[in-house]
């Protein structure tokens, strides 16, 4: 399954994400802040939206992509992000 386009980070994009089960990305422009994953994307997402987190209120745009096995595909894409940076999360993942 392959990543979905970038979306701004607003109610108008959430409400058009799928309820189903997936991952997602969220970033403040091009940089990642958060991987995340749920039985229910469009649910999630809203929840971020309606954060009082720091962190993820600086999110500006955000991915998804469909998937029969969120916890595992999350955890490949935090594998592969910490190889590509010294062992580093995501800022809102740590």
């Amino acid at each position: 399954m392959a990543w979905s386009d970038f979306y701004p980070m607003n109610q108008e994009s959430i409400n058009k994400v799928p309820k189903t089960s997936g991952v997602y990305q969220l970033n403040s422009d091009s940089v990642v802040l958060y991987f995340g994953q749920s039985d229910n994307l469009n649910r999630r997402l809203e929840e971020h939206l309606n954060s009082s987190d720091p962190c993820i209120q600086r999110a500006t745009n955000f991915c998804h992509q469909k998937s029969d096995d969120p916890e595992g595909l999350e955890s490949r894409l935090l594998k592969n992000y910490r190889d590509k940076h010294d062992g580093e999360s995501p800022p809102c993942n740590d």
